[in-house]
């Protein structure tokens, strides 16, 4: 398997553990993505952030296609979209 598709399916592991909304869960999520960081057998943190990184990518993308962005203002209008959003993130 191509090593960044297996980081993606990490991130994508990652971040279905991580949208478990109980208390106990994120905390199991916490210590299971942990566990990968730690692990020297597993991922490391370079290749789950990459993971991250590509699983945002494919996202921004499914969004800029729901929005109907032509292909050649994708990328300007996926930056547009990180500008937007980034003061709306807790300080």
């Amino acid at each position: 398997m191509h090593e960044s598709v297996s980081a993606t399916g990490v991130a994508v592991e990652c971040m279905t553990l991580w949208l478990e909304r109980d208390h106990e869960a994120r905390l199991n999520a916490a210590r299971h993505i942990g566990g990968l960081v730690n692990d020297p057998d597993g991922p490391g943190a370079v290749r789950i952030i990459i993971g991250l990184l590509d699983l945002n990518m494919g996202m921004l993308v499914e969004l800029m296609t729901e929005r109907e962005v032509p292909p050649d203002d994708m990328l300007q209008a996926a930056r547009d979209c990180l500008r937007d959003f980034s003061p709306r993130l807790p300080g």
